[in-house]
């Protein structure tokens, strides 16, 4: 159900089925209504998403603008969002078709994950980042949505998470030692540890400063519903 006023702020018309909100594919494994709606209030206020929608068959892509529940700060579409899609299990035939189906679905988290990194440095998804507390919201909703295959898919990309942040060249991770290394290999010659430590003592007050203000921001929100 679309509104005349949300038909001039999002685009969206009656029976568009939404594809993706910025970075979330709701084609994914585990998407239901509530995590969708749940994404949409952590969208960065007066920033326009992008929406992929098909109409009629035809893809189209919109640029929206959410609006702020006064009473909550939260933001909203303000359109009624319903469920085009069956929960349909299908037994696979024998272990190559059950390992090509994890294969492709293993595949398509981590390359949301490289997607929502890549929205968070570029900071059109900054929003969208939860902390510990959000991310066990989030655990919670696909296990009542899906049983033990929604957890199972939580736990697989709680962990292509943590593995692709690991491996990025930032101090005091395993990517950043790497890059210590090559840089070493580079220059012929071992950097001093002490600034080593220094730069890695930095970045860590950082990580500890970003999780306290991601998990004050989920309780923000816990108790703003």
């Amino acid at each position: 159900d679309v509104g005349q006023e949300a038909v001039v702020r999002t685009g969206l018309r009656a029976n568009d089925v939404l594809l993706r909100i910025g970075s979330l594919d709701l084609g994914a494994p585990g998407q239901e209504v509530g995590t969708t709606v749940d994404f949409i209030h952590t969208l960065p206020a007066r920033t326009p998403v992008e929406l992929l929608v098909d109409r009629a068959g035809q893809q189209i892509r919109l640029d929206a603008l959410t609006i702020t529940d006064v009473d909550s700060g939260l933001q909203r579409l303000g359109v009624m969002i319903n469920s085009n899609s069956q929960k349909v299990i299908v037994k696979a035939d024998g272990f190559p078709e059950a390992s090509a189906v994890a294969l492709d679905a293993v595949l398509r988290l981590a390359g949301e994950q490289v997607k929502a990194l890549q929205g968070v440095f570029t900071g059109s998804s900054a929003g969208e980042v939860v902390g510990p507390i959000g991310m066990i919201r989030q655990g919670e909703d696909l296990a009542d949505a899906q049983g033990l295959l929604g957890l199972g898919m939580f736990f697989v990309s709680v962990n292509l998470n943590l593995a692709v942040l690991n491996a990025l060249p930032i101090p005091a991770l395993d990517g950043g030692k790497a890059a210590f290394v090559l840089i070493e290999q580079v220059l012929g010659r071992r950097l001093d540890e002490g600034k080593k430590q220094d730069v890695e003592l930095a970045f860590v007050l950082l990580v500890i400063f970003g999780l306290v203000s991601l998990t004050a921001k989920d309780i923000s929100k816990l108790f703003g519903k």
